[in-house]
């Protein structure tokens, strides 16, 4: 009896350790996902706009720059967008979707994390590759100018993708529409640091040096 009396208040303690840092992680994800996110209240998509293919775990957040995604005719100048019209083709970034939530909040100063509460679950993503630490960028052709339909209660909208030969078991390189949900806005300050640092890499000098064998 004595032995279990003092190892009941060891196990208690463990217990309230546990419940203290789960709490704790869900505070700082929630305290992230608030500072760097914001509701989606447009009708079309802008820089920041993170979205996913419907009915899938296929991601993308939008990078072009927000007056180049305006939903307005382009003037004369511009050739090939002009010609598109109103079909637009808009930059965005494949995101890579984390498992463990604690460790994207360990790096959460790094700058290269996305926090999300997507139906009710608390969801973190990270633009870079985990190897190269380079964004996996393409454009996306989205319909009717960019802009959304709200009537389902989530903002939808139809885009093309050129799909690489054997994705979704095509044989060639082929333009395929595929309907899109909204499921996220970033905030003005931090779609902005991410359009520069894929603008950084965009436009990066490829040069090599050569180290000692």
């Amino acid at each position: 009896m004595g032995e279990k009396g003092r190892g009941a208040p060891h196990k208690m303690k463990r217990l309230r350790h546990i419940h203290l840092v789960a709490k704790q992680e869900e505070t700082v994800f929630k305290l992230n996902a608030f500072l760097s996110t914001e509701e989606f209240r447009r009708g079309n998509l802008t820089t920041g706009t993170v979205v996913r293919t419907y009915g899938t775990q296929d991601y993308w957040i939008f990078l072009s720059p927000a007056c180049d995604m305006a939903a307005r005719e382009p003037n004369d100048s511009q050739f090939w967008t002009k010609a598109l019209f109103p079909l637009r083709a808009f930059a965005c970034v494949r995101l890579r979707k984390l498992d463990e939530i604690k460790s994207a909040l360990n790096e959460a100063e790094n700058g290269q994390n996305i926090f999300l509460e997507i139906d009710g679950i608390p969801t973190s993503f990270c633009l870079v590759d985990s190897a190269t630490k380079q964004p996996s960028y393409e454009i996306l052709f989205p319909l009717n100018q960019g802009r959304v339909d709200p009537a389902s209660g989530t903002p939808r909208f139809e885009a093309f993708r050129l799909l690489p030969a054997g994705e979704e078991g095509g044989e060639k390189r082929d333009m395929t529409s595929f309907n899109f949900e909204v499921v996220g806005q970033l905030r003005h300050q931090y779609a902005s640091r991410f359009l520069q640092m894929v603008g950084n890499h965009t436009s990066r000098i490829g040069v090599d040096f050569v180290k000692l064998p």
